[in-house]
């Protein structure tokens, strides 16, 4: 994780194909003009654990088609939220000036699982 916190100007980050655990995304928040987070097809975690992802400046995160049982996401600045494709059954949002929330295709996400995470970010 020395390599992300070493890149501490970078505004956008890519990354698919592998595995990131809860260290890299604590390693993120050495980050702090990284505005743009894209995870695709990637197992986040190690299967059974919830992953956080909190940063205080990023404001578009797309976790596209990714493995990871639950997902807790609190980011002040985030507006758009993209879970598109992946295999998670939950995710808690604490992102207060989120407008755009995607979550096409999780099919383990259940319609109360939906209305939870779509209800604690209070801009829809």
């Amino acid at each position: 994780m020395k390599a992300v916190s070493s890149l501490r100007n970078l505004e956008a980050l890519t990354l698919g194909k592998g595995q990131l655990g809860e260290t890299f995304f604590q390693a993120l928040t050495d980050c702090q003009l990284l505005k743009s987070l894209a995870i695709i097809d990637a197992t986040l975690g190690n299967g059974i654990q919830d992953i956080p992802v909190y940063h205080d400046r990023l404001r578009q995160l797309q976790i596209v088609k990714c493995r990871v049982l639950r997902i807790s996401v609190r980011c002040p600045q985030l507006e758009t939220l993209s879970l598109k494709r992946s295999s998670m059954a939950h995710a808690v949002l604490n992102c207060p000036l989120l407008h755009d929330l995607d979550v096409a295709s999780c099919h383990k996400f259940s319609d109360a699982a939906i209305r939870s995470a779509a209800t604690t970010s209070c801009r829809f």
